[in-house]
C-alpha cells in the first residue's frame, strides 16, 4: 500500500489478509505508524514511495499493489516504474482517484499500455484503475 493516511484502505487490506493470509506493507511519507500499531500482519515504512531504497524495506513480490499517494502524473508514473513490475504474475495494481485526478488515470493507462496488461476503470468513489498482470 503506497499512501496510508488515516488507514481506511489499510483496514480493508488487513481484513483481507486476516482471512486469506499474507501481510500488508504500508508506505507513507508521513508517520502513520499508529494506524494499525501492533497488528501482526502489518508493517509500516515511513518514506517517499518514489525512493528506490524504500523498496528494499518491503517484502516482494507483491500480489496487490494499492497506490493512493500524491495525485500527480509524475508521482504516479514514478511509483508505477518503481513498484509495478514487482507485482506477481496474476497480481493486481489498483490506483485510486483516477477520475478526480486525470494525471493518475493517464499514468495508469500508459503503464498498462506499455506492458500490455489489461486495465479497467471502476466508479464510483473518485475512480479506481485496476491493472492486472497476466499470468
Amino acid at each position: 500500500e503506497l499512501g496510508t493516511r488515516s488507514g481506511v484502505s489499510t483496514a480493508a487490506l488487513l481484513a483481507g489478509v486476516e482471512r486469506q493470509g499474507g501481510f500488508v506493507h504500508s508506505v507513507d511519507i508521513e508517520d502513520c505508524s499508529h494506524v494499525a500499531e501492533g497488528h501482526t500482519q502489518w508493517f509500516f515504512v515511513r518514506g517517499d514511495s518514489c525512493n528506490p531504497e524504500i523498496v528494499d524495506q518491503v517484502d516482494t513480490p507483491i500480489d496487490l499493489l494499492l497506490i493512493d499517494t500524491f495525485h500527480s502524473y509524475e508521482q504516479s508514473t514514478a511509483e508505477l516504474s518503481l513498484w509495478g513490475l514487482l507485482v506477481t504474475p496474476g497480481g493486481v495494481i489498483c490506483m485510486h482517484d483516477t477520475e478526480t485526478f486525470p494525471g493518475v488515470r493517464r499514468a495508469a493507462q500508459e503503464f498498462a499500455d506499455k506492458h500490455g496488461w489489461p486495465i479497467t476503470f471502476v466508479l464510483p468513489c473518485h475512480g479506481m484503475a485496476v491493472i492486472r498482470r497476466p499470468e
